[in-house]
């Protein structure tokens, strides 16, 4: 009778552990969820730095290497290797076959012109600028007089414009985006009609 007692306890104390695992492991799942969707992902361009990438931290880093000019793409801090596509090829169609695509009805694509405009302007609107700087130079000594009172007048908040008479040409650029925010207006465009 002790033997049975320990057994069925040693079970329940085995099932509680195991749900505490589970809880657990979902919890983590939706914490990493939440941070993904709030998380913003940004994109970064600096020409004197020759960086460019678009980064979600610490998950996702796609940059372009400036010693070969290849497109890179780490997650979680592992290289992931990017294909170019060549090695694939689709088999050539014969003569005799005749090949029929079936029509979706409805679907995606279906969507009115006012719901497609509104994806398109709620994408867009959804991005936020965190720093632009843009120095230039046109080498037009003239020009560029002409041009500097216009960029002290349109230098506001994140935006800096300036011209230079020292052949400098520089470019910085740092855009924000949030998933839970174009998932959100995704979601929008597939009620609306």
């Amino acid at each position: 009778m002790a033997c049975a007692e320990i057994v069925v306890y040693f079970s329940a104390l085995f099932i509680r552990w195991v749900m505490w695992v589970l809880v657990t492991v979902l919890v983590v799942l939706l914490l990493l969820l939440i941070s993904f969707l709030i998380t913003p992902i940004v994109l970064y361009i600096d020409s004197e730095k020759q960086r460019y990438e678009v980064y979600q931290f610490p998950v996702l880093k796609f940059f372009i290497d400036p010693g070969t000019l290849k497109p890179r793409l780490n997650i979680l801090g592992l290289a992931v290797p990017i294909s170019s596509g060549k090695g694939e090829k689709k088999p050539p169609f014969k003569k005799n076959e005749i090949h029929h695509k079936e029509k979706k009805s409805g679907g995606i694509f279906s969507k009115s012109v006012h719901a497609w405009r509104f994806l398109i302007q709620g994408a867009i609107k959804s991005f936020s600028v965190k720093r632009l700087i843009l120095l230039l130079d046109t080498d037009d000594v003239v020009l560029n007089a002409k041009l500097t009172p216009v960029c002290m007048l349109a230098t506001r908040g994140p935006y800096t414009l300036q011209t230079n008479f020292e052949g400098r040409v520089y470019f910085h650029l740092e855009i924000l985006n949030k998933p839970g925010k174009l998932l959100w207006i995704f979601l929008q465009f597939l009620t609306k009609k």
